[in-house]
């Protein structure tokens, strides 16, 4: 089982804020956001809305698959939000994301993410490296939402963006 979490202050409050956590919407904010939904009642981020996309099964695992995500708790009115997420037959995904005004028109956003084996087998998919990727996906999504909330546009992922986020040149090739 790998768990990590990322905290980011962003500059907004949590009601301009929450809205952007919609697979709709993260087009406007996540560099080459490519999803497909599968269930919502409205068009966007709802309780129970689901929908599939190809970045994180490659990303994390390794593994060229798509990754269903399901919304298992959607608060709206206290800024907090819940995936699911099933990647094949290898894991399965929990992210918690959850906003805080902090006062003086910003907020504060943690993620927790915590990805779990289905089976043995599956984890060869599930290794320290799951645990290094884990950590820069929070990292790169706190990152591209803050630059998104604060400058009004997306946030490029290139090489030169990625390393001042601090990662190294070595890391870059899994994006």
């Amino acid at each position: 089982r790998v768990i990590e979490s990322h905290n980011e202050k962003i500059k907004g409050l949590p009601e301009k804020i929450f809205p952007l956590l919609c697979p709709v919407q993260e087009y406007k904010w996540i560099d080459r956001w490519d999803c497909e939904i599968i269930y919502s009642s409205n068009e966007g981020v709802e309780n129970n809305c689901i929908f599939k996309e190809y970045k994180s099964g490659p990303f994390l695992f390794g593994s060229d698959i798509p990754t269903y995500w399901t919304v298992s708790y959607y608060d709206p009115t206290n800024y907090r939000i819940q995936f699911v997420l099933i990647t094949d037959q290898i894991a399965i995904t929990k992210i918690d994301i959850d906003i805080k005004d902090i006062g003086a028109g910003k907020s504060s956003i943690s993620w927790e993410m915590i990805i779990t084996a289905l089976c043995e087998g599956a984890n060869d998919n599930v290794t320290k490296s799951t645990q290094n990727k884990a950590k820069m996906y929070l990292v790169v999504l706190g990152k591209a939402l803050k630059h998104y909330c604060e400058i009004g546009e997306m946030l490029n992922l290139n090489k030169a963006n990625l390393i001042k986020m601090g990662f190294s040149v070595g890391v870059l090739d899994l994006i």
